[in-house]
């Protein structure tokens, strides 16, 4: 019954490119395959206006205060003790031991029987549910109401649906909170001051902010910039390259969810055979529209991957796995090429940001 997170690192994906992958981009798709020959790129593509043009993109967000604490209090909770609550109700923050049974229509439904010692407020149940258990007191039994989400990775033949869950509170403990100093910090980081862990929270999430909203940017100026183009034709290679990246991802996302085959995962969404193919061949062509449209602009301006680049990139991942470059690149199915576009595309869209106008949202 709980909501199934993303784990750190889906597949055999490094961290430079999961990054473009949870941002919706195409770049990661645009960037896999074997090391490329020189190619004239503008066979396929004439390259309209990318320079000079306003775009309207999410501004990019400001790091508070707020958020720098509750990180800092999660820190807390790691090495916290609990102590057990018996003189008032179950309040949020609260990790509540629990007994539950699930009913749909009145009936029993499987997976919907447990118990659990939940932290009210985590959302690591559905909706509804750890709201519905505030103010319980110890041994009490009572009707919880909650909703599953519409894609529901556990059981989904319950998303969507409504559900009535009958909960016994057993027991209700709060965290005693260790104070947050130099000495907490330092037995259990590599920081030395609180000062300096608050510091790189801070710059952690300044960086995640600075990241969607180049996210967004990207997604605006490169589909303005996309309408600005005249496609002639897709390379054959590449088509097929990113046919095979879009049906491998789809399974993964499937399989994620908790179907065993995408056939399982169309029917359960309602999609034919030719729907699924259609929309392969729409994201295989639009990852070809990204993949030529960034090499045009590279060409045109002068920018370059140097080798040096690639081998301080892929030094850089593979020592942070303990592994030397080669045996990172046949461990996760990488290859240089994949490291030479994932780097040019980030030294354009650079590029991008500079010469056009942004108006944040």
């Amino acid at each position: 019954m709980q909501k199934k997170r993303l784990p750190a690192e889906r597949g055999k994906m490094n961290k430079r490119l999961i990054a473009l992958v949870l941002a919706g981009c195409m770049v990661l798709a645009a960037g896999c395959g074997k090391k490329e020959t020189k190619t004239d790129y503008s066979q396929y593509c004439t390259l309209g206006e990318y320079k000079g043009l306003t775009v309207s993109a999410d501004a990019e967000q400001e790091v508070t205060e707020e958020e720098v604490q509750e990180h800092v209090v999660e820190f807390q909770k790691a090495y916290a003790d609990q102590v057990d609550v018996t003189d008032r109700p179950v309040q949020e923050g609260d990790v509540v031991s629990i007994d539950y049974k699930g009913y749909l229509d009145g009936e029993a439904f499987d997976g919907g029987e447990g118990s659990y010692d939940l932290e009210i407020g985590s959302g690591a149940f559905i909706d509804g549910f750890e709201d519905g258990l505030i103010g319980a007191v110890v041994g009490e039994t009572r009707d919880v109401t909650a909703t599953f989400p519409e894609v529901y990775q556990n059981n989904p033949d319950m998303a969507g649906k409504e559900a009535v869950f009958t909960v016994t509170v057993n027991a209700i403990k709060a965290y005693d909170l260790p104070e947050f100093n130099d000495e907490l910090v330092s037995a259990n980081t590599d920081f030395a001051t609180a000062d300096e862990y608050r510091e790189y929270v801070r710059t952690s999430l300044e960086s995640d902010y600075k990241q969607q909203a180049q996210t967004s940017f990207r997604t605006v100026i490169m589909s303005k910039i996309e309408e600005n183009c005249e496609f002639k034709s897709y390379p054959e290679d590449k088509v097929e390259e990113f046919t095979q990246y879009w049906k491998d991802y789809m399974e993964m996302i499937a399989n994620y969810i908790g179907y065993e085959t995408v056939d399982d995962f169309l029917t359960a969404q309602s999609m034919t055979t030719e729907d699924y193919e259609e929309w392969v061949k729409g994201m295989a062509e639009e990852s070809c529209k990204q993949y030529l449209m960034y090499n045009l602009i590279g060409e045109k301006e002068g920018i370059e991957v140097t080798d040096d680049e690639i081998d301080a990139a892929l030094t850089e991942d593979a020592d942070a796995a303990g592994m030397d470059g080669e045996t990172y690149l046949s461990t996760y199915e990488l290859s240089r090429e994949d490291y030479r576009f994932e780097l040019l595309s980030s030294k354009v869209l650079d590029f991008l940001m500079e010469n056009n106008t942004v108006t944040a949202e």
